[in-house]
């Protein structure tokens, strides 16, 4: 199968699709792609990201002080990994945007609407070989792909660091609850976000649950529509 796409590579060069299946060229490319980024980069990450961790994208740091909006969709499963909340969390701090969604079907990052990048395989395959998608039509779908996506996920707030909070107002939560409510309406289980804030699960619930009583909520669903009323997340 790399045979095939690595002859696909060398006949695609110039074209719409380029095939990568050196570990080392992926990589790079992946380095490059977002170094030539100018205005955003779309990105949609998965679990198991083995090729380039979320700790040696540097690039990623380079592009947001240089002033590249990064948009990013994260898959639920994602945020549990160890690391992973906290750099969703330095991302919303550095001005950037994250969202969640139930489902994620592919890693993908797009160069402003020049460039994008997605593994050759489906799944969580741990294979290094990578498609690269020049500008034309398959671009186009890529972009419009993503923000469809995009317009569905649940978008973390700055409530979710711990900033945004405005305490002063009658009916606001104080900034511990916001951070717990907007951890727990991203989808983060009980049990995550008590280990991520260094409280209990029953701390965790039982503040969710006088948030509820609060809001006259009887469900989490009906506490994330009231939440979103009142400003809380």
């Amino acid at each position: 199968m790399l045979t095939l796409a690595e002859q696909h590579r060398t006949g695609a060069e110039g074209g719409a699709v380029e095939v990568i299946s050196d570990i080392d060229a992926v990589r790079h490319r992946f380095r490059q792609l977002q170094e030539s980024a100018r205005q955003q980069v779309r990105a949609m990450m998965v679990p198991e990201q083995t090729v380039v961790s979320r700790s040696d994208n540097d690039a990623e740091g380079a592009g947001v002080r240089r002033g590249v909006l990064y948009r990013t969709i994260l898959h639920r499963e994602a945020l549990t990994e160890p690391g992973a909340l906290a750099q969703a969390l330095w991302a919303l701090e550095a001005g950037q945007q994250v969202r969640v969604a139930d489902a994620v079907p592919v890693k993908l990052m797009i160069a402003d609407h020049e460039l994008a990048m997605l593994p050759l395989f489906s799944g969580r395959n741990t294979a290094a070989a990578s498609v690269l998608v020049h500008v034309g039509g398959l671009l186009d779908a890529l972009v419009a792909y993503f923000e469809l996506a995009w317009e569905q996920a649940y978008p973390l707030s700055p409530h979710t660091a711990g900033e945004g909070v405005d305490e002063q107002r009658p009916d606001a939560i104080d900034a511990f609850d916001a951070r717990i409510l907007a951890l727990v309406l991203a989808g983060l289980t009980d049990q995550a976000v008590g280990a991520h804030l260094g409280v209990s699960r029953r701390t965790v619930q039982r503040r969710i649950g006088e948030l509820m009583a609060r809001a006259g909520a009887e469900s989490r669903i009906q506490l994330g529509w009231h939440a979103a009323r009142k400003g809380w997340a």
